[in-house]
């Protein structure tokens, strides 16, 4: 009997998305047909969080299957050294894989990402002199003079955008992943990441896409005047500062979200016509589909819209389906905390390669194929610059260290809005101390060192340490 045939994967992320944000999550407004259908076929995580809340350390933690303080990277930008292992390279290198990249990639220097198709827009809309394959697109048309308008910022940059909708970059994007499946090599099963830029700013939709969503008509989530003033971070970075009802006002407020909602509509459209393209060609039973953001969005929560604020759910919480017809159990819920770094070692299963020692997620293959399947945590740790959270089913504490030791700490059964910090309050000393020293041993447990002591009495069942011992030598002769 021949080799069991790999799967393909078509690996689909949108930028920004609130978790909420899909019919399927029974949002009151949003209308996501294309992506219900997969999770009506296939597993819905409710409870999936993104290592950080900034574009490119969640993006790298997708495809090295790492923790922040383990990929070292935190920021948009820098690089990686070409001993970090990419999700891509492994699957090219090891599984034989054609591998492929459209739309927004926002990775940092990565000589070994693994991709070796790239088709890039990171700039929505277009910039005076960018010269992405999007940005060439519009010149070939000449649409290139619609460029991103910087003046809408205290509009939360919702406009109409002047790029018709046949050439709009959730069109293009889609296109573009067309294309690479048309042109692959049919005898190699193929990775490709569609990577939609929006519904991140600007939220400008293309002009026939105006009326989707009335905005008199949508229902905001809770008026709460919160302008972040009882947070240990007393304000939002950069310009988002004013991205606020109190600060715009309802109408104006109104107004962006729709356009914010009309984007992600948009792109489940296109999702669609990939998805139909897979059917087209015999392919969709012979493809793993993952769905998932890099990162959340206020989307109208505490009165917001935009990102970055540390601790709040609704920018960590990220929506996760996955779907291959025929192998993950259909129309599952599965409300277990999963992370972002689990794409990696779960696609390795799934395909039949073994996961990476330096790979720290967990595969989530017994969970897509079976009720009652964990890895079934009892936390999720997240990160972005001097503060580390860890969030368990009913409390998250935030520790800060940029200018002093401080936290924040929230009882959230009694305040999901996260409103009342209880980082201080003795009665919660205990669950403090609890969630500290969970901090901690996750600290402890991500290291990765390069040596070991030999003749150490104990070592933990930890992959990457285990690979030490066995293939290192670095361990007590029995």
């Amino acid at each position: 009997m021949g080799a069991r045939k790999k799967p393909n994967v078509l690996f689909i992320m949108d930028d920004q998305h609130n978790a909420k944000c899909l019919s399927c999550e029974g949002h009151p407004d949003v209308k996501t047909p294309n992506l219900d259908k997969l999770a009506e076929s296939g597993v819905r995580f409710t409870r999936a969080f993104a290592q950080s809340a900034i574009c490119t350390p969640s993006r790298v933690s997708f495809f090295t299957g790492q923790y922040l303080s383990t990929h070292g990277v935190f920021g948009n930008g820098g690089w990686l050294p070409s001993e970090t292992l990419s999700l891509a390279h492994y699957l090219k290198e090891e599984g034989g894989y054609q591998t492929g990249a459209v739309g927004k990639l926002h990775l940092p220097r990565w000589e070994t990402d693994g991709l070796d198709y790239k088709r890039i827009c990171e700039k929505a809309d277009v910039l005076p002199g960018e010269k992405g394959d999007y940005a060439q697109y519009l010149k070939k048309y000449g649409l290139e003079k619609y460029e991103r308008k910087y003046e809408n910022h205290e509009l939360f940059m919702a406009y109409v955008s002047q790029i018709p909708e046949e050439h709009c970059l959730e069109r293009w994007t889609a296109n573009e992943a067309m294309e690479f499946i048309e042109k692959r090599d049919p005898e190699k099963p193929f990775f490709l990441w569609m990577s939609f830029e929006r519904p991140h700013s600007p939220h400008s939709p293309p002009p026939e896409k105006i009326g989707v969503y009335n905005p008199e008509k949508i229902k905001l989530p809770e008026k709460v005047s919160d302008r972040f003033y009882g947070k240990v971070y007393r304000s939002r970075p950069g310009v988002e500062d004013v991205w606020h009802i109190d600060h715009s006002g309802e109408k104006i407020f109104r107004k962006a979200l729709s356009y914010y909602y009309t984007l992600i509509t948009l792109i489940d459209e296109n999702i669609g016509r990939v998805i139909k393209k897979l059917e087209e060609d015999n392919l969709l039973e012979d493809t793993i589909i993952i769905f998932t953001s890099d990162h959340g969005d206020f989307a109208g929560e505490h009165g917001a819209i935009g990102k970055n604020m540390p601790t709040y759910d609704c920018l960590y919480r990220i929506p996760f389906i996955w779907y291959w017809k025929g192998h993950f159990l259909a129309g599952k819920v599965d409300n277990q905390f999963v992370e972002s770094i689990d794409l990696f070692p779960t696609l390795c299963d799934l395909i039949g390669l073994p996961i990476p020692p330096q790979v720290q997620g967990e595969s989530l293959s017994g969970a897509l194929r079976a009720p009652n399947q964990g890895p079934f945590r009892q936390a999720v740790f997240f990160e972005t610059p001097y503060v580390k959270t860890v969030r368990t089913d009913r409390h998250k504490l935030s520790f800060y260290f940029k200018e002093r030791m401080d936290g924040e700490l929230y009882d959230l059964r009694e305040d999901p809005g996260e409103r009342n910090n209880l980082f201080h309050d003795p009665r919660m000393a205990k669950v403090k101390d609890d969630l500290l020293q969970r901090l901690l041993a996750w600290q402890i447990r991500i290291q990765q060192p390069r040596v070991l002591m030999r003749g150490w009495e104990e070592d933990p069942n930890w992959r990457w340490i285990q690979y030490l011992v066995k293939n290192k030598g670095f361990v007590k002769n029995k």
